[in-house]
């Protein structure tokens, strides 16, 4: 998710992820399940990098220092497994799985519908994947929600994360006149704002569209 930060990695096929997960797995002695997959991982035929999930930090501290003595490149929390990029994300899975989410029914991408759900939120708040739904004053976080149900109820006034699958579902539940922090309005004005960065869509009939 975000991009490869490794030139030379190159798509990873679903049907090389027990090779490639085979192989990080006996570096750093711990077996990497299906529990692990974020975004794309596993559910498509083809992903950009593997992106995993693990609620223990200190770990993955540990598992990194192994990595490097057996001589796998690393940056940050990215390390090149043969040709491909595996992306490991630290927080709380349920959070991890909300935020790190690839769409499967829709036309926008898992970054649009981070977009999205940040418009959503009100003044003084932010959507982030570190603190989840978090509340700041100057600079300080005084408020964080990783709840995927707390989080969808305070945003939307329903307690159902499976309303946030998709860029789509989401507009649905804005035009259904649900209980919004923000005036419709403007939710899709800050939305509609930050789409137009990504110059793949342009804006038709009232909604972007992806260019063909």
């Amino acid at each position: 998710m975000g991009g490869n930060v490794f030139p030379e990695a190159e798509p990873v096929p679903v049907e090389d992820l027990p090779s490639i997960l085979g192989t990080l797995g006996s570096v750093i002695n711990h077996a990497i399940t299906p529990h692990n997959y974020l975004g794309s991982t596993g559910r498509v035929a083809v992903s950009g990098d593997v992106d995993l999930g693990f609620d223990d930090r200190v770990r993955w501290v540990t598992w990194a220092e192994r990595l490097k003595r057996a001589k796998f490149r690393g940056k940050r929390n990215s390390v090149l497994v043969g040709t491909a990029q595996v992306d490991v994300f630290i927080n709380e899975m349920p959070l991890l799985q909300f935020y790190v989410h690839h769409p499967l029914h829709s036309e926008f991408k898992g970054s649009h519908r981070n977009w999205l759900i940040s418009a959503l939120c009100p003044p003084g708040w932010h959507w982030s994947g570190k603190d989840g739904l978090c509340e700041r004053r100057n600079g300080m976080t005084v408020r964080s929600m990783k709840n995927p149900a707390e989080i969808a109820e305070y945003l939307i006034g329903i307690p159902d994360p499976l309303l946030f699958d998709n860029v789509e579902s989401i507009l649905s539940v804005i035009e259904s006149g649900a209980r919004l922090r923000q005036p419709k309005d403007e939710v899709l004005g800050r939305w509609n704002e930050t789409m137009s960065e990504d110059l793949s869509y342009n804006y038709e009939g009232s909604r972007f569209r992806y260019k063909t």
